[in-house]
Parts: C-alpha cells; sequence; structure tokens
C-alpha cells in the first residue's frame, strides 16, 4: 500500500516576526510527519497568487493538505480562500473548513455572531461609533482581519473618543486594512485549546497568562512587539494552568463558551478561544483562533502536553480528525 501523500502547506515571510513564527512551525511540524509511519510529506510554500498555487498543487496530487497557511499575499484577511481552492479541487486538507475560517477572518463579523448566539464578546465599535464614547470605560483597538497582536502597543488601550480615533487613523495609515475598538476587559486572561480526538472534542488544560508586576503598563496586555520577543515576552508573562480546586467554577465556565464557539462557527480538527475575565469572574470571548499556532512552545502544545500527549500524538489526532 502506498504511503499516504500530505502536503503541509505553510505561508509566511521571515520579515515578520509572527509569520517568522508560522515558518519555524512549519519545519517542527515536518520533522514529526516525517517520522510517522505510512505518510510521504512534501512541503508547499503557499507564496503568490491563487491562480499560481492552483497548478503547483495539482501536480504535487496530495492525499491530504496539513494547512498551515495563515496569511495569503501578506494578509490574513482572505486565508480562508486557500481553503475554498481546496475545496474546488477536492483535496481534504486538516483543520476547520472554509466557512469557519471565513467567519474569524472577520474579528467584528465573527463577534457579532457570536453575541446573536448568546455567547458573551465585549461590544465592538467601527471609528464612527468610537467619536460618540463618553469616556467611562477603556476600549482597545484591533485590525479586524490580523492575528498576532499586530498593531497592539502602548497606545492601544484609550478611553476619550478623539485618542481612539486617532489610533484608529494612525494604523490604518502604517499596516492598512480595517481597524475597530473593542471595549476593554481588564481583568485575567485565559485560554481554552480545542482538540479532536477519537471523534470527541476534548477541552485540554485550561491556562492563563499571568503577567508581572514589572510590566510598565497600565493594563495587563502584551504588544505585538513584546509577544514575539521571546525574551522580553518571558520578562512580562508566565503561563499558568488553572485548577480544579481552586478555578473550578470558572474552568467549567470558560470551556462552556469555548465549546459553544465551536459549535456556532462550525470549526473542527482543533481550535483555541481567547479570553479575558472580569472582575465579577464573567468570561469574555475576545477572539476565536482556528488555524492556532501549533509550535513546540507554543500555548496549545503546551496545554496538550499538559494533557499528556506529546507533539506527536497532536499531529496524529489532527491528520486522523480527516477533513472538516
Amino acid at each position: 500500500m502506498c504511503p499516504t501523500h500530505i502536503v503541509l502547506a505553510y505561508s509566511g515571510s521571515p520579515d515578520r516576526p509572527d509569520e517568522l513564527d508560522t515558518l519555524d512551525t512549519a519545519e517542527e511540524i515536518s520533522d514529526i510527519i516525517k517520522k510517522m509511519p505510512g505518510y510521504r510529506l512534501t512541503q508547499f510554500s503557499c507564496t503568490g497568487e491563487l491562480v499560481s498555487i492552483l497548478p503547483k498543487l495539482t501536480a504535487l496530487q496530495p492525499d491530504c493538505v496539513f494547512n498551515l497557511v495563515e496569511s495569503l499575499q501578506g494578509s490574513d484577511a482572505e486565508v480562508y480562500r486557500f481553503t475554498q481552492l481546496l475545496d474546488f479541487l477536492r483535496i481534504p486538507y486538516t483543520g476547520s473548513p472554509s466557512q469557519a475560517l471565513s467567519w474569524t477572518a472577520d474579528k467584528p463579523l465573527m463577534k457579532a455572531y457570536l453575541g446573536s448566539a448568546g455567547i458573551a464578546t465585549p461590544e465592538c465599535l467601527d471609528k464612527q461609533a468610537c467619536e460618540k464614547i463618553d469616556g467611562t470605560v477603556p476600549y482597545i483597538v484591533k485590525s479586524a482581519t490580523e492575528h498576532g497582536s499586530l498593531g497592539i502597543d502602548e497606545n492601544a488601550i484609550q478611553h476619550e473618543a478623539a485618542a481612539l480615533c486617532d489610533v484608529i487613523r494612525c494604523n490604518e495609515k502604517k499596516y492598512g486594512g480595517s481597524w475597530f475598538a473593542e471595549r476593554f476587559i481588564a481583568g485575567r486572561e485565559c485560554y481554552v485549546t480545542l482538540l479532536e480526538i477519537e471523534g470527541v472534542v476534548t477541552a485540554l488544560p485550561v491556562y492563563e497568562l499571568l503577567f508581572f508586576h514589572s510590566v510598565p503598563q497600565t493594563y495587563n496586555v502584551l504588544t505585538y512587539q513584546q509577544k514575539w520577543n521571546e525574551e522580553e515576552a518571558k520578562t512580562k508573562t508566565t503561563r499558568q494552568f488553572m485548577k480544579e480546586d481552586v478555578h473550578g467554577d470558572l474552568m467549567q465556565a470558560l470551556v462552556k463558551q469555548a465549546l459553544a464557539c465551536w459549535q456556532s462557527l462550525g470549526l473542527h480538527a482543533y481550535a483555541r478561544v481567547d479570553f479575558r475575565v472580569d472582575e465579577e469572574q464573567n468570561p469574555w470571548v475576545i477572539d476565536v483562533n482556528a488555524n492556532p499556532c501549533l509550535a513546540s512552545d507554543a500555548g496549545f502544545m503546551a496545554a496538550a502536553q499538559a494533557h499528556g500527549l506529546t507533539p506527536e500524538a497532536v499531529i496524529k489526532h489532527i491528520l486522523l480528525a480527516g477533513e472538516p
């Protein structure tokens, strides 16, 4: 029997630290799959227009694509178009389907959808709505389409309407694309990673990002620079897994909301849901990542290890989950 031909498709540029992380992850996963019996691996860099990607991908004749494509032509906005191409070619792929990737590629739209499904998520404001805020609560400026905390810096959180609009205009000019303001939850930051194991969606151990007191910011949030500078991130934060006997009620609430996101958005195989938790211990969904980082030092693999899974076992579960 011929081995299953896996094409590991990835994106990324060494010019941006968040995209460089994807390149490193692709190498790690390639090394894992190469050692797995029954599989043959080909790496495939998704660069250029889809019209140029199509013939190259077709020529490879993959049995399955391991999808690590997080951007197309330097933008996350239309990443779902790659899986739409795979759908058209009837090539199975790992991870969530095109519709789920489409939902999560537009954060304000995704959050509006989650809110309509009864899932608690902070309100979002476009630039026009920002002009009407009364300054009583803080807002954080985010990209509507880009991930990896792009644009998050020391000025991202503002109270006043004028300052908030200035940050949005500055980011539009500097990075391009669409930007919005999200009501900032000045509380804890927690993560729920989900993995499909033998057909059952499993919540891996819940962890919290703890901020050290030395962080020179009014609010606990990592900037883009801090997040992607490994040494700097270690001096600002640490990852801590929550304990059932201490955080049991909160953990149950977080997992319940994460599973609701999975169901509502039609996620598949694996995902990560990011939360902020307010002073009353209410969890708020701030992001859903349908294609979270699988690097060995990332939160997903750390949660998997805490669950007793090796990186090899995680990759095998993702492959065995089959096409979405």
